[in-house]
């Protein structure tokens, strides 16, 4: 396209296995994952009023908000140590 060849790295997929129980969560997840706090360049944690959105947008399918939110603060704090480890 347009005369330019873009070198395309074949990289290896990796495969995570989701348990049922843990889907709304992932996927809940997904639909902020773009929205994160930002001090001074480092990732702090998730934008909660972008969070409370969705929750209220997907509230029928929403059963436990507070069970939910448990589960979602466990990927974020998880994604927030990964990223502070590696900018050291």
């Amino acid at each position: 396209m347009l005369g330019v060849t873009i070198e395309r790295k074949e990289e290896e997929e990796e495969v995570y296995e989701v348990l049922p129980e843990n889907w709304l969560a992932l996927t809940i997840f997904t639909l902020v994952s773009t929205q994160w706090r930002i001090d001074s360049g480092h990732v702090i944690g998730l934008d909660y009023n972008a969070l409370r959105w969705i929750f209220e947008l997907k509230k029928e399918i929403i059963k436990n908000p507070i069970e939910l939110l448990a589960d979602i603060q466990v990927l974020e704090v998880n994604i927030v140590e990964t990223l502070f480890k590696r900018s050291k």
